[in-house]
This record gives C-alpha cells, sequence and structure tokens, in this order.
C-alpha cells in the first residue's frame, strides 16, 4: 500500500505522455474517466483530471471535485513535446514534483476512437534515480472539446 501515493504521482506524471498528436491525432483537451493499475480500478470520484495537448505542448492538472476557484491543483505537469513518424517524444518542463523535471520519454502515438482515447502501457516507477518496479496502467480518456 505504501507504494500507490508514489505510483499514483509518477504516474500522473507520466501518463500523459500516451496523450499525443500525430495529423492532429489526440490534440485537444481530454478528462480522465477511468484508470486501472495493474488491473485494480482507481476510484476517480473524488477529483477531476484535465489534459491539454497540442502539436508543441502538453499539460494536465488534477483538481478535488467540489474545490473552490482558489484551490491549488492536487497534481500538475507539463512537457515539450515533438513528434517524428509514428513516435512522440515529451520533456517535461514543469511539474508540482520538482525532481521529476527534466523526465524525457519517448513512445507510440495512440489514437482516438471517436471522442475516446484508450491508452495501456506499463510505467517504470524510480526512486533515487533506479527502476525499482514497473506497474501496468490502462486509460480511457474522454475528448471535451
Amino acid at each position: 500500500m505504501r507504494w500507490r501515493i508514489p505510483v499514483l504521482a509518477l504516474l500522473l506524471l507520466l501518463v500523459g505522455r500516451q496523450l499525443s498528436a500525430q495529423d492532429d491525432c489526440g490534440q485537444g483537451i481530454w478528462k480522465l474517466e477511468s484508470q486501472a493499475v495493474n488491473g485494480e480500478a482507481m476510484d476517480l470520484e473524488t477529483f477531476t483530471q484535465i489534459r491539454v495537448v497540442t502539436s508543441s505542448h502538453s499539460a494536465w492538472m488534477r483538481v478535488p471535485d467540489g474545490a473552490d476557484t482558489t484551490v491549488v491543483p492536487a497534481l500538475y505537469a507539463g512537457s515539450r513535446r515533438s513528434v517524428t513518424g509514428n513516435t512522440v517524444t515529451e520533456t517535461l518542463e514543469y511539474s508540482k514534483q520538482s525532481e521529476y523535471v527534466g523526465l524525457e520519454s519517448s513512445y507510440p502515438i495512440p489514437c482516438p476512437k471517436g471522442d475516446l482515447l484508450y491508452s495501456e502501457f506499463d510505467l517504470p516507477i524510480t526512486e533515487d534515480g533506479e527502476v525499482k518496479f514497473t506497474v501496468h496502467l490502462e486509460e480511457v480518456w474522454r475528448r471535451i472539446e
């Protein structure tokens, strides 16, 4: 159970990397609809997570539901991105968890099916720069704009 907080924090920083653009594929504003970690469904009832993807940048934030307009997001991150062929590379430029700034990742570009984007991938969890273990993530994002 102790691993859940750091795993979810890193997950939130990197999971957005699955939302990408190829010929506008994945560009837009997205809301996280469902998420499972190692097959276990996560409770999304207490927060809203939004992701914005353009051809050159992406950003996301997680805000507790019912929060007033002065609340600071529980988690947030943003990255610079580039697309080459069927691969996108993102470099984290800012994050609530500053230790992840500069993290770079490349991955195949998933494309939405209608207004839904399905994302499934393995995420390495690091501590002090070393991979400690890997979690399997499955997500569904809904295009809201």
